[in-house]
């Protein structure tokens, strides 16, 4: 196994690619006497399957583990210190959602309101100099206010979303005798409702 691994290292490939021939074949023998399907051999490797095509749940959950981490990597770079702090906690967190929700709702509605000025063309005279102007202007800064409060509702969302479904994954994994990979350091405080006590 050493071997392969920096084998790939100084080719720069995944090692799978060394034992699968991903793209250069439609079968291989694995085991004497069996022929698998590349993409059924890929998954056997990579841990989807066992051998007999059967899914293991142990992969499965590592991977949905890794791409829940990576989504609130990505959601808690946006979000601001007050509101994350704010969203670690169940209670506040419902008032976040509450707020960005209302934030995002108000928001449209004064985009709303622009934009029909704007196609009725009555925002004050539109004859004086610059007035056409300025009513663009005003409905385009609208527009993108909304933007923003959506965008931040979409965000206080998805973490609201994705924390307990992290939550209840390791947990799982916990229950079943596995040891969830270590959170970022963003991530940590997900992890105090996950530990179990040390007393």
């Amino acid at each position: 196994m050493d071997e392969l691994v920096v084998l790939a290292a100084a080719l720069q490939v995944p090692p799978i690619s060394l034992v699968v021939p991903v793209g250069h074949a439609a079968a291989m023998e694995l085991l004497p006497g069996q022929e698998f399907e590349i993409g059924r051999a890929r998954r056997w490797f990579d841990g989807t399957e066992d051998p007999a095509g059967r899914p293991v749940d142990r992969f499965a959950r590592a991977r949905l583990h890794d791409e829940i981490v990576a989504r609130l990597l990505h959601q808690v770079a946006d979000a601001d210190n007050w509101m994350l702090a704010r969203l670690q906690t169940p209670s506040d967190a419902d008032e976040v959602m509450k707020e960005a929700r209302a934030q995002e709702a108000s928001a449209h509605e004064e985009m709303q309101r622009t934009a029909e000025a704007v196609g009725a063309g009555h925002s004050g005279s539109l004859n004086e100099p610059g007035a056409a102007a300025d009513v663009e202007f005003a409905a385009e800064d609208a527009r993108l206010h909304w933007e923003r409060a959506r965008r931040r509702w979409e965000m206080v969302a998805a973490i609201r979303r994705d924390v307990p479904q992290l939550r209840g994954l390791r947990r799982a994994m916990v229950r079943n005798g596995e040891v969830p990979a270590p959170l970022p350091e963003d991530l940590a405080w997900i992890d105090q409702e996950v530990t179990p006590d040390a007393s």
